[in-house]
């Protein structure tokens, strides 16, 4: 059964002692990531930080670190699944759900506009961002969110996981990558010498977010195959300013607008491979924030990054179950035969094991 919204999720993992309120102070620049990083190493719970330093006057006072990505455990409860299942039974369950699409229902309002700032209220050093690491180029606010853009000419929507660091108090700077879904987007937007409308989701559905980092064909929407995941639609509501749909009962909903011939200066950012991926900061495309929307007392979540030795912890638990779920998904539509287990190792893509059946067998005559 589909959990109605995220903070219902939030209460079943701390009900079952995987998620831990901290009451202590605790300070956004880089403390919050330390304790969120030993967490993982000991295979402790999910933090959630009510006491966090500069954020106790602000309409955002709550941050929620790795609720599901570390642990598979905690995926498992966000799927709904119990938690004697196997590995391979997790993977094949993930495979077989991502095929069965259901496309959501879309709804007048939600929770998520509860309420509503605009122009010069707008600020986004209201919500409690981390800086990560020592030498991150700022507070990536965007680690754990849900990127809503469309395709200009097909009006396909895609749902992406993208860095995103905050650069001024109503600008996100942007790691855009023309391969993924929305630089896809955004080199058409480009050639049509137009804005590309973008919304930014933060505490969504937990499956939504694990569908945004999971490679999927650019023809059909990660709304449809969250849905197929949960076994029933997605409840969306129109976004305030932008024409892109949301889900209705997101903490936070951050929306705004790419142009295409600005570029600001982004980054490093220690990645998901374990690495400061560049070395200094590079110019990227910035978006401008015209519109923030959020439930009353919002819940803001982000993951910790850049941890990826077996000795130390991962991150990466969770995409290892639903990438290693598409890679296995790929393999037979390339015609493999027998395939019987896919497992991704280390960080995403970087090892794949693939376990097959033996069905024929090789005569050497000498």
């Amino acid at each position: 059964m589909a959990h109605k919204d995220n903070r219902i999720f939030l209460e079943k993992l701390k009900e079952k002692g995987m998620l831990k309120t901290i009451t202590a102070p605790v300070d956004w620049n880089e403390e919050v990531a330390a304790i969120c990083q030993e967490l993982m190493v000991k295979k402790g719970p999910a933090p959630h930080f009510t006491n966090i330093k500069d954020y106790h006057n602000t309409w955002c006072k709550e941050l929620v670190l790795d609720a599901t990505m570390s642990n598979l455990e905690r995926l498992k409860v966000a799927m709904d699944v119990p938690q004697s299942i196997s590995n391979d039974e997790l993977v094949l369950k993930w495979k077989d759900s991502v095929t069965k699409t259901i496309k959501p229902i879309l709804l007048s309002s939600g929770v998520c506009k509860e309420v509503v700032i605009k122009g010069k209220e707008i600020d986004l050093y209201q919500i409690p961002v981390p800086k990560y690491h020592r030498r991150d180029g700022g507070r990536y606010i965007n680690t754990w969110s849900a990127i809503i853009t469309k395709d200009p000419e097909t009006g396909v929507i895609n749902v992406g996981n993208y860095r995103g660091m905050i650069y001024d108090k109503d600008k996100i700077a942007v790691l855009m990558i023309p391969t993924q879904g929305w630089g896809m987007h955004f080199k058409k937007y480009c050639a049509l010498n137009k804005p590309m409308p973008v919304a930014i989701v933060n505490g969504g559905d937990p499956i939504l977010h694990l569908c945004g980092v999971t490679p999927f064909p650019h023809n059909i929407s990660e709304y449809d195959i969250a849905g197929g995941v949960r076994g029933e639609p997605l409840e969306l509501t129109m976004a305030e300013i932008v024409d892109l749909p949301v889900p209705a009962s997101a903490e936070i909903v951050i929306e705004g607008e790419i142009d295409p011939d600005v570029r600001v200066k982004e980054g490093p950012f220690g990645e998901y491979n374990g690495y400061f991926v560049s070395a200094r900061s590079s110019l990227q495309p910035v978006i401008d924030v015209k519109c923030i929307t959020h439930r009353k007392d919002p819940i803001y979540q982000g993951v910790m990054n850049g941890v990826v030795s077996p000795r130390v912890g991962s991150p990466h638990d969770s995409l290892t179950v639903v990438h290693s779920a598409a890679m296995w998904d790929h393999i037979e539509k390339a015609g493999v035969r027998g395939v019987t287990g896919v497992w991704q190792i280390g960080s995403p893509m970087a090892m794949i094991v693939v376990r097959i059946k033996q069905q024929f067998l090789s005569l050497i005559h000498i």
